[in-house]
């Protein structure tokens, strides 16, 4: 995994809630970029470290590595915590361990950190090592500076065995690295002064690799030093001026020849030159050239004498100095906070790029520019009094506060301010620098908060509901004076007790397992269940309450539970239920009747219908003028027991119906071959030479019917439409193919329905007023009805008086 950079570590601390990690970190880049010695840094880095992680002891080490593998660690700084007070101690003796120390640097030297409770190392030498000395937890990191292993940070527990998150050992790597970015920046300053020093010497001392140009006889000769220099041997390097040309590196050779022209430098008198020269290798050192001219006796330049000195090592220095420099430039110029200072006259004496993406005026043109300006109208009276009283020595030297700065874009942003204010050895006020956090996000969400809770409060004060705020465990830390109302208790009966005292056990496992297990799993959203709850005389009120989690992200910090008293509700529900109890034992005796009163009546009509075929029989003997009579009540006879009959069996078919007993199994059918041979069966020769007229729509294909049900459907359409249309054209049948449904229309050119009556026609036993002497029961349409909502379709009837009727109905392709 890639090594995170400060200002990642930075920015994951802010989003994770870790601010004061992230203050430690915004005030050691500020010591940075001040320039402090890496002592001072080290000891500020430590104690800070420490006391944000709340480490007991903890301490900075240094390594020394000899030869054949040997290991010198050395405690530089000791920080003692629990100590009253807190003590700091430097180069503490310490017990040293060989084995344990190259356990432990091994880790270090693959810049892996060590973290965890002492029981869980794997080192048995370090588990029993750190026992010893009382420790339970410990976090280590290295440091690395110039890329070797400089020491380490250690941080020891003596209390709890705590295991260390991710975002604590990040933020100490990034404080390591901070120190070991310290240290190597000294050690450059230091050597660019010993360089400095030891040059200044030579150049004082010795004319290392001289050379001179005979100007009278253009002979130019180089001392053996200057050959040295170059790796030359004294032979080895031609004395010409075309050879020191050759040497000079191609892109300085035109300007290094110009200024070295000795009648250039005859006019100024010396010259102090910096530039290239080719050694033996190939390879090009730093040089400094000191050259001057010599006059004759008559005042005409005779000899031109240099001396040369290596500053190779010098220039590189300098080179890895500026490179250090620019790392840290770079990094105060990209991360996300503003990084200022400001003099005594509160104008901006430094500000880094982040202030133009911020705000959107230029860090550039915003130097010289007075802090003040840049603040909203309201906070400037706050940052006058915070930062820029000019005589008050004794206030503290730190100060943090949260402030609006105005935008180019007319509007706002929130930062918080961290500032060290500076003062003159008078007192007067010297000037402040800091840094800014973007906290814009954070603070509209504050206020919004702040403003939805004075909402939220209004709102459950003003309503008849219970709204309740609870702990994750029940704890109840807010409760709507409603409670008044439903409980008869005052909010302080209840704020402070846990829910549980006011709920039955039943009820407690119930919300338990139905409601706050699944929302802390995230199976539901939220909950609703009706519960029993306790008034203040110990009798039960039923509510009914829903509950929903609150809380940062994934995490439920507490819920919100709206009740509401439902007795009177629950009383209803209870009178229905005893209502439906009896309506279902109504229809059961219905079905009992039904199923009864047509199985006794059925018995004697066939006994009757049978007495009436005997006495046809017997009748065929009687003479002419006694038959006829008798003939003719015998089919008045057989007509009512045929129309008696067909009662009894749509009482019964509906009656199967409505206690969904009436079997119901739908297959794949073609429906215009069915429908064909149905009419074929049917309605081929009827008595009146009429028949049915088929027509088909759309694209032909399977559907899936009840091919019983949809007999009777159909049977029952049809039969309708002949006996309300006698001496009438044709009844139509028409099937119509759609996308997602298909229809059949049943049409006749009959009596027609009034349209006041047409409301009624699903009702069992309504028959229309214009179908006196028709033949019916008036229960086909309902019987129809049921059969069709069977296959989840619809039936419509479309008909005025006198002009016929259209029977419309409609299924899905694939009923369940």
């Amino acid at each position: 995994m890639a090594e995170k950079t400060v200002s990642q570590v930075y920015e994951e601390a802010l989003g994770d809630g870790g601010f004061l990690q992230s203050n430690v970190l915004q005030k050691l880049l500020r010591f940075s970029s001040n320039g402090v010695n890496w002592k001072t840094f080290v000891q500020n880095a430590l104690q800070a470290s420490a006391d944000v992680l709340e480490a007991d002891v903890s301490g900075v080490y240094t390594y020394t590595f000899y030869r054949f593998g040997e290991v010198k660690i050395k405690p530089l700084l000791n920080y003692f915590r629990l100590e009253d007070p807190p003590t700091l101690k430097w180069n503490a003796e310490l017990a040293q361990d060989a084995s344990v120390a190259n356990e432990v640097i091994q880790q270090f030297q693959r810049n892996n950190p060590i973290h965890g409770p002492v029981k869980n190392l794997r080192s048995e030498e370090l588990k029993k090592l750190l026992s010893s000395l009382g420790y339970k937890s410990i976090l280590y990191v290295p440091i690395w500076s110039n890329d070797r292993l400089w020491g380490c940070m250690c941080f020891h527990d003596k209390t709890i065995e705590r295991i260390w998150p991710g975002r604590d050992v990040d933020f100490l790597q990034s404080v390591a690295r901070l120190i070991g970015q310290s240290v190597t920046l000294d050690q450059l300053k230091d050597e660019v002064k010993r360089k400095d020093k030891v040059l200044n010497m030579a150049m004082e001392k010795s004319l290392d690799g001289t050379w001179e140009l005979d100007l009278s006889n253009n002979v130019l000769t180089f001392s053996d030093s200057f050959k040295r220099m170059l790796n030359y041997e004294p032979a080895e390097l031609q004395e010409s001026i075309g050879a020191f040309e050759r040497l000079i590196h191609p892109d300085e050779r035109k300007e290094v020849l110009e200024k070295l022209d000795p009648f250039e430098v005859a006019e100024t008198g010396s010259i102090e030159l910096q530039y290239r020269l080719r050694n033996k290798f190939g390879k090009y050192i730093w040089v400094l050239t000191k050259a001057s001219v010599l006059f004759d006796k008559a005042g005409k330049p005779q000899t031109f004498r240099a001396s040369n000195i290596d500053i190779t090592s010098k220039i590189l220095y300098l080179d890895n100095l500026k490179k250090k420099e620019q790392e840290y430039r770079n990094l105060v110029n990209t991360v996300h906070e503003v990084i200022f200072r400001v003099d005594e006259d509160g104008a901006f004496t430094f500000v880094n790029p982040a202030w133009e993406l911020l705000t959107g005026f230029s860090a550039e043109k915003s130097q010289g520019q007075k802090f003040i300006n840049y603040v909203h109208s309201e906070d400037r009276f706050t940052i006058k009094e915070l930062l820029f009283s000019k005589s008050d020595r004794d206030r503290s030297a730190y100060e943090n506060m949260e402030i609006r700065f105005l935008t180019t874009n007319g509007n706002y942003r929130w930062m918080e301010v961290f500032t060290t204010i500076t003062y003159h050895p008078n007192g007067k006020y010297k000037g402040a620098f800091g840094t800014m956090t973007d906290i814009h996000k954070r603070k509209e969400a504050e206020l919004a908060q702040k403003e939805t809770e004075e909402r939220f409060r209004f709102m459950s004060e003003s309503m008849s509901d219970l709204v309740s705020l609870h702990s994750i465990n029940g704890a109840v830390y807010y409760v709507s004076p409603s409670i008044n109302d439903i409980l008869n208790l005052e909010t302080y009966d209840v704020i402070g007790h846990n829910s549980s005292e006011f709920l039955n056990a039943r009820d407690l496992i119930k919300i338990k397992n139905e409601i706050i297990e699944p929302l802390k799993k995230g199976e539901i959203e939220k909950g609703v269940t009706q519960i029993e709850l306790r008034r203040k005389d110990g009798s039960a009120v039923w509510c009914e309450t829903v509950i929903q989690p609150l809380g940062n992200g994934e995490k439920i910090d507490s819920v919100m539970a709206v009740t509401r008293d439902i007795t009177e509700r629950k009383k209803a529900e209870e009178e229905m239920q005893n209502a439906l109890i009896k309506e279902k034992e109504l229809n059961e005796f219905k079905s009992r009747f039904i199923s009864m009163a047509s199985h006794e009546f059925r018995t004697p009509l066939t006994s009757i219908k049978s007495s009436v075929d005997m006495m046809e029989m017997y009748a065929d003997e009687l003479d002419v003028n006694r038959n006829k009579p008798f003939i003719k009540h015998c089919d008045k006879i057989g007509v009512q027991i045929s129309r008696l009959t067909n009662l009894m069996n749509d009482v019964l078919i509906l009656g199967r119906t409505e206690a969904n007993k009436m079997p119901f199994t739908p297959e794949p059918i073609d429906l215009v071959a069915f429908i064909m041979h149905f009419i074929e069966q049917n309605y081929l020769n009827l008595e009146d030479g009429r028949t049915v007229t088929l027509s088909v729509e759309g694209s032909r294909r399977d559907v899936r019917l009840d091919e019983n049900l949809f007999s009777h459907i159909l049977g029952n359409a049809i039969s309708n439409a002949f006996k309300y249309s006698k001496d009438r054209p044709n009844p139509e049948v028409k099937i119509h193919y759609d996308d997602d449904f298909y229809s059949i229309t049943i049409k006749d050119h009959g009596i027609g329905i009034p349209k006041k009556e047409q409301a009624n026609l699903f009702e069992s036993f309504f028959r229309a007023e214009n179908t006196t002497g028709i033949e019916g029961t008036g229960l086909g349409l309902v019987i129809m009805k049921q059969f069709v909502e069977m296959h989840q379709g619809t039936i419509k009837i479309e008909s005025a008086k006198g002009k016929g009727t259209s029977v419309i109905i409609t299924f899905p392709y694939q009923p369940s």
